[in-house]
């Protein structure tokens, strides 16, 4: 009876670990969301002459998480967790040095891709620290990433509205190098972890064989496009408020650190959600969890355009609130529905969603700017949400339909 409590103790502090880590990661990831309208005059282009270039590295930040999370199935991909973020800190130091958008794409799709690695090794380890109590650590892992989404834009704004130029983020980052040795350092005891099996088995257990994508997707492929249908729509108007934002306040004369503001108003709000769902929500209520904020979302998403000043800082915050407390869930509800592919699962809904919603944002905000109507973004941001709890509708209970295999052991 003591082996349990012998492996559950460092899988928590493996968990701290890797809360620390997503702090750090999305911090650095975030610092790049308030400067795209002065990384577009960088470039001399036009308002909105590089939403095809955001696009394209969303969808490869996106895609990659796909790519990670499939190899990490199936093999040890455990230094990502460190090593993606270090590439990503170099790459995106850089962004303040480019003139052409070609490089300026391809500096962003490096750090991306860097960003992607960390995320679906990270979400199965830190949902498998705590595997009969998995929605609460994918919440306290989800919990401190909106921390560091929130930090980011307000860090990032504050420093180029100081200095006026992009150059200060070539320097201002750099401090993340030593942090993430500290989380190289602190997993290098991690319960080891064959591909294919969660991280809370024993070393002395034999080595599961490696699922092929077919076993792993095998009899929930109706309930995957649900469930990353469902996820797109709910991350369309998480992407997509902040970029129109930073549109929206710049071409109104507000400076980088008022648009940082704003969005870490909204990123708070994911994080405020977020800590909600660690605290009072279980598995009974899951189901209800992915449908109903969302819906209720509607309002305030609808709202923020036809409000400004602090009535609209407010208004950002509630309804960040209300998509954020659906993330974490919606993370480890995929994980369950995959057992043998939790790494897939992740990068399916941390990832894959993200790439397609980055799409449609990223478009939605291009045709409203190129026809002058960008203030109604909101609208069609608000439908988003609507359909979303839509899509849910049949949705099954996790429990229902987890294999025996994945449950036997708890």
């Amino acid at each position: 009876m003591k082996q349990p409590h012998a492996v559950t103790s460092p899988l928590l502090k493996i968990l701290g670990v890797l809360i620390f880590a997503h702090l750090i990661v999305d911090w650095i990831a975030s610092t790049v969301v308030p400067i795209f309208p002065d990384l577009e005059r960088q470039m001399a282009l036009g308002e909105g002459g590089f939403i095809i270039g955001y696009i394209i590295w969303r969808v490869v930040d996106s895609g990659s998480q796909m790519v990670f999370g499939y190899l990490g199935d199936r093999f040890d991909t455990s230094r990502m967790i460190w090593l993606g973020p270090c590439i990503s800190v170099v790459a995106y130091s850089f962004l303040g040095f480019v003139t052409s958008p070609v490089v300026a794409t391809i500096v962003l799709m490096i750090g991306g891709a860097g960003i992607a690695a960390f995320h679906p090794e990270a979400a199965v380890m830190a949902g498998s620290s705590m595997p009969n109590a998995r929605n609460r650590a994918m919440a306290l892992f989800a919990l401190a990433g909106y921390i560091g989404q929130s930090i980011g834009p307000f860090y990032a704004g504050r420093l180029t509205a100081a200095h006026g130029n992009l150059k200060v983020l070539g320097w201002s980052t750099v401090w993340a190098i030593p942090a993430l040795a500290i989380v190289a350092w602190g997993i290098r005891n991690r319960p080891r972890a064959h591909p294919g099996s969660s991280a809370d088995e024993h070393d002395d257990q034999p080595t599961i064989k490696r699922p092929g994508l077919r076993e792993m997707l095998k009899d929930r492929e109706r309930i995957m496009v649900q469930v990353v249908a469902s996820g797109a729509l709910r991350i369309v108007p998480i992407l997509g408020v902040p970029l129109a934002i930073s549109y929206i306040l710049k071409a109104a004369g507000e400076t980088n650190a008022s648009i940082g503001d704003f969005q870490s108003a909204f990123m708070f709000g994911l994080g405020v959600g977020g800590m909600f769902c660690a605290l009072f929500v279980g598995p009974k209520i899951e189901r209800f969890i992915l449908w109903f904020p969302p819906l209720l979302a509607a309002i305030p998403v609808f709202a923020v355009g036809s409000v400004a000043g602090f009535n609209q800082l407010l208004i950002i915050g509630v309804a960040g609130a209300l998509l954020g407390c659906t993330l974490p869930v919606f993370i480890s509800y995929a994980q369950r529905m995959m057992p043998q592919g939790q790494r897939l699962a992740s990068s399916l809904t941390m990832g894959f969603s993200w790439g397609v919603a980055s799409i449609i944002s990223g478009l939605a905000v291009k045709f409203l700017m190129a026809s002058g109507n960008l203030d109604q973004i909101f609208w069609f941001f608000g439908i988003c949400c609507i359909l979303c709890s839509i899509v849910c509708i049949g949705l099954p209970n996790a429990t229902d339909v987890e294999s025996p295999s994945a449950t036997s052991g708890k």
